[in-house]
């Protein structure tokens, strides 16, 4: 069963569920791939970034939906967000999930550091 919570921004109203395990795994061994790739090739690097980034968004939006709701896809996370609710939604998830972004210093037993490019 997923942990689910709400978050509130600037009048509006989202559900955010926290990654699963595997998802925080997944995620954190995709954005490694990314920055390694991004060291040869920056643009792809990027890419792939965000690609990992809109699943992972898409992904904890759609968990915590009633049932019916129509589904994001991680294409349309650029159309349906502005940058400052991806942004805040995106550090959100990861804090719930128990990951802290790479430009905070410190983490705490049990907490591994993502990746905040959108």
């Amino acid at each position: 069963m997923n942990r689910i919570k709400t978050i509130h921004l600037d009048g509006a109203e989202y559900r955010i569920c926290s990654m699963t395990m595997a998802d925080a795994e997944q995620y954190l061994a995709d954005q490694a791939e990314a920055i390694r790739i991004g060291a040869a090739l920056p643009e792809d690097g990027l890419r792939l970034q965000k690609e990992n980034n809109y699943r992972i968004v898409a992904s904890c939006l759609n968990r915590a939906m009633e049932d019916g709701a129509k589904k994001i896809e991680p294409a349309d996370v650029p159309k349906l967000l502005d940058l400052v609710a991806f942004g805040a939604i995106h550090k959100e998830i990861l804090e719930f999930s128990g990951l802290k972004l790479a430009n905070e210093s410190e983490t705490k037993p049990g907490e591994a550091v993502a990746s905040q490019t959108p």
